[in-house]
């Protein structure tokens, strides 16, 4: 594990012995998925690009230790914060050049470090990326929301209004991992911690 603000975020690496090439550090959805979607990332090792994938701060493996975070720790509920833990398993990790791939809300966080000019970012692969919340909101309402009962949408839009909930529906992964072709050269877990 790392350590940001004394948190243990677990993270795992996958790599070919002998590797050069920079590492590719994966950032899953949510908030509040972990990384078990993007695991296909892994056959990247197979072509020499080692992979580190991570749980954010409460998520999966990685522990918050707050029950209210909202009172106690009002920092992870920032966007700033994720960049801050990215930035804390680069530097512990002693990354020097890296590539980052973010998903839904990882795209999110992924473009929000980028800005910040990190040394040693070489690019940016951004699977389903939000970049206008306006616009995904009212996307959502048009293409998935309107499909449900109309009650639950009239609550939904109570909740809404009350700032009671934030809508954030990603689309699932899951489907589209498992059909990925099996890894057909070994790639060994190098690190679980």
């Amino acid at each position: 594990t790392v350590k940001v603000r004394d948190m243990d975020i677990a993270y795992w690496k996958f790599e070919e012995e002998g590797t050069r090439k920079p590492p590719v550090i994966g950032l899953h959805g949510g908030p509040a998925f972990t990384h078990n979607y993007i695991l296909p990332l892994k056959l990247l090792a197979a072509s020499g690009y080692p992979v580190i994938l991570y749980d954010q701060a409460g998520c999966g493996m990685s522990t918050n230790g707050v029950n209210n975070p909202a009172e106690s720790a009002p920092h992870l509920l920032t966007i700033e914060y994720y960049v801050e833990e990215l930035k804390a398993l680069v530097s512990q990790l002693e990354i020097a050049e890296h590539y980052v791939f973010g998903s839904s809300w990882g795209s999110v966080l992924a473009q929000e470090y980028a800005v910040t000019l990190p040394k040693g970012l070489l690019g940016l692969v951004l699977d389903g990326a939000l970049a206008d919340g306006q616009t995904y909101i009212k996307t959502q309402w048009r293409d998935r929301i309107s499909q449900l009962p109309s009650f639950t949408q009239k609550l939904l839009r109570k909740l809404e209004n009350e700032k009671a909930c934030v809508l954030w529906m990603p689309a699932s992964k899951l489907s589209r991992a498992m059909s990925m072709p099996r890894l057909t050269t070994s790639v060994r877990l190098v690190d679980q911690v």
